[in-house]
Protein backbone atom coordinates (compact mmCIF):
# COMPACT_ATOMS: atom_id res chain seq x y z
CA UNK A 1 0.00 0.00 0.00
CA UNK A 2 1.69 2.99 -1.33
CA UNK A 3 -1.34 5.46 0.19
CA UNK A 4 -4.63 5.32 1.55
CA UNK A 5 -7.31 8.24 1.94
CA UNK A 6 -11.04 8.81 2.44
CA UNK A 7 -13.00 9.35 -0.57
CA UNK A 8 -16.58 11.27 0.08
CA UNK A 9 -19.15 10.62 -2.33
CA UNK A 10 -22.57 13.20 -2.27
CA UNK A 11 -25.69 11.15 -2.59
CA UNK A 12 -28.11 12.21 -4.90
CA UNK A 13 -30.24 13.78 -2.56
CA UNK A 14 -27.39 15.85 -1.64
CA UNK A 15 -28.18 15.84 2.21
CA UNK A 16 -25.65 13.00 2.78
CA UNK A 17 -22.69 11.43 1.92
CA UNK A 18 -21.07 7.70 1.18
CA UNK A 19 -18.01 7.89 2.88
CA UNK A 20 -15.00 5.18 1.51
CA UNK A 21 -10.82 4.09 2.39
CA UNK A 22 -9.29 3.67 -0.59
CA UNK A 23 -6.15 2.21 -0.38
CA UNK A 24 -3.67 2.83 -3.13
CA UNK A 25 -0.81 1.07 -5.15
CA UNK A 26 1.75 1.53 -7.63
CA UNK A 27 -0.55 0.18 -10.58
CA UNK A 28 -4.50 0.33 -8.70
CA UNK A 29 -6.72 1.78 -6.19
CA UNK A 30 -9.57 -0.31 -4.63
CA UNK A 31 -12.21 0.08 -1.92
CA UNK A 32 -10.90 -1.30 1.83
CA UNK A 33 -13.73 -3.44 1.39
CA UNK A 34 -12.74 -5.23 -1.70
CA UNK A 35 -9.37 -5.89 0.62
CA UNK A 36 -8.10 -8.86 1.61
CA UNK A 37 -9.03 -10.40 5.06
CA UNK A 38 -5.50 -9.81 6.28
CA UNK A 39 -5.64 -5.93 5.49
CA UNK A 40 -9.47 -5.75 6.70
CA UNK A 41 -7.75 -7.19 9.97
CA UNK A 42 -5.41 -4.31 10.11
CA UNK A 43 -7.45 -1.62 9.60
CA UNK A 44 -9.77 -2.49 11.93
CA UNK A 45 -6.00 -3.14 14.44
CA UNK A 46 -5.60 0.49 13.43
CA UNK A 47 -8.90 1.51 15.50
CA UNK A 48 -7.98 -0.72 18.33
CA UNK A 49 -4.87 0.82 18.57
CA UNK A 50 -5.69 4.45 17.87
CA UNK A 51 -8.18 3.43 21.04
CA UNK A 52 -5.38 2.45 23.24
CA UNK A 53 -3.39 5.75 22.45
CA UNK A 54 -6.74 7.82 23.79
CA UNK A 55 -5.66 5.65 27.22
CA UNK A 56 -7.61 2.84 26.95
CA UNK A 57 -7.37 -0.94 27.56
CA UNK A 58 -8.08 -3.21 24.67
CA UNK A 59 -8.67 -6.73 24.46
CA UNK A 60 -8.34 -7.87 20.80
CA UNK A 61 -9.36 -11.46 20.82
CA UNK A 62 -6.97 -13.61 18.18
CA UNK A 63 -5.32 -10.50 16.79
CA UNK A 64 -3.43 -12.15 14.55
CA UNK A 65 -6.29 -14.20 12.29
CA UNK A 66 -5.74 -13.78 8.73
CA UNK A 67 -2.31 -12.16 9.52
CA UNK A 68 0.90 -13.37 8.24
CA UNK A 69 3.40 -14.46 11.45
CA UNK A 70 5.87 -11.31 10.79
CA UNK A 71 2.99 -8.79 11.00
CA UNK A 72 2.00 -10.23 14.19
CA UNK A 73 5.46 -10.25 15.63
CA UNK A 74 5.91 -7.27 14.23
CA UNK A 75 2.16 -6.09 16.01
CA UNK A 76 3.22 -7.36 19.25
CA UNK A 77 6.57 -5.99 19.40
CA UNK A 78 5.44 -2.38 18.74
CA UNK A 79 2.73 -2.94 21.44
CA UNK A 80 5.31 -3.74 23.61
CA UNK A 81 7.57 -0.89 22.81
CA UNK A 82 5.09 1.79 24.65
CA UNK A 83 4.40 1.70 28.05
CA UNK A 84 1.53 4.48 28.47
CA UNK A 85 -1.44 2.51 27.35
CA UNK A 86 -2.17 -1.57 28.11
CA UNK A 87 -3.70 -3.97 25.83
CA UNK A 88 -4.43 -7.56 25.92
CA UNK A 89 -4.23 -10.16 22.98
CA UNK A 90 -4.76 -13.45 22.60
CA UNK A 91 -3.56 -15.95 19.83
CA UNK A 92 -3.46 -19.00 19.29
CA UNK A 93 0.07 -19.14 17.74
CA UNK A 94 2.32 -20.57 19.38
CA UNK A 95 5.41 -18.94 17.70
CA UNK A 96 4.14 -15.65 19.14
CA UNK A 97 5.94 -16.99 22.47
CA UNK A 98 9.64 -16.13 21.92
CA UNK A 99 11.52 -14.52 23.93
CA UNK A 100 12.31 -12.05 21.90
CA UNK A 101 8.90 -10.28 21.77
CA UNK A 102 6.95 -11.69 24.66
CA UNK A 103 8.09 -11.60 28.51
CA UNK A 104 7.31 -14.35 30.44
CA UNK A 105 5.35 -13.08 33.11
CA UNK A 106 2.96 -11.25 30.61
CA UNK A 107 1.96 -15.23 28.98
CA UNK A 108 -1.44 -16.32 30.66
CA UNK A 109 -2.95 -19.38 29.99
CA UNK A 110 -7.00 -19.20 29.66
CA UNK A 111 -8.22 -22.61 30.62
CA UNK A 112 -12.53 -23.52 31.03
CA UNK A 113 -12.83 -22.48 34.69
CA UNK A 114 -9.55 -20.12 35.37
CA UNK A 115 -6.72 -17.66 34.28
CA UNK A 116 -3.58 -18.27 35.31
CA UNK A 117 -0.06 -16.75 34.50
CA UNK A 118 2.74 -19.43 32.65
CA UNK A 119 3.86 -19.34 36.50
CA UNK A 120 1.17 -20.33 38.09
CA UNK A 121 0.69 -23.20 35.75
CA UNK A 122 3.94 -24.68 36.21
CA UNK A 123 6.03 -26.38 38.92
CA UNK A 124 9.16 -24.94 37.32
CA UNK A 125 10.27 -21.29 38.16
CA UNK A 126 10.26 -18.83 34.60
CA UNK A 127 13.05 -17.26 33.24
CA UNK A 128 13.44 -14.98 30.34
CA UNK A 129 15.99 -17.52 28.91
CA UNK A 130 13.58 -20.26 28.95
CA UNK A 131 12.07 -21.16 25.48
CA UNK A 132 8.57 -20.54 26.25
CA UNK A 133 7.29 -22.09 23.05
CA UNK A 134 8.90 -25.49 23.53
CA UNK A 135 7.66 -25.33 27.06
CA UNK A 136 3.81 -24.67 26.33
CA UNK A 137 4.50 -26.87 23.19
CA UNK A 138 5.27 -29.69 26.05
CA UNK A 139 2.38 -29.07 28.08
CA UNK A 140 4.49 -27.57 31.19
CA UNK A 141 1.41 -24.61 31.38
CA UNK A 142 -1.17 -27.10 30.75
CA UNK A 143 -4.09 -25.60 32.77
CA UNK A 144 -3.66 -27.19 36.97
Amino acid sequence: VNDVYVYLDRKEDEDSYVCSLVMKYEEYSINAEFESTGIKKLIRLFDYLNKMVQGNIVFIDEFDAFLHLGAAINIVSNLNSHVNFQSIVTSHNVALLSNAITRPDCCFVIGKKKIASFSENSDRVIREAHNLEKMYVNGLFSES
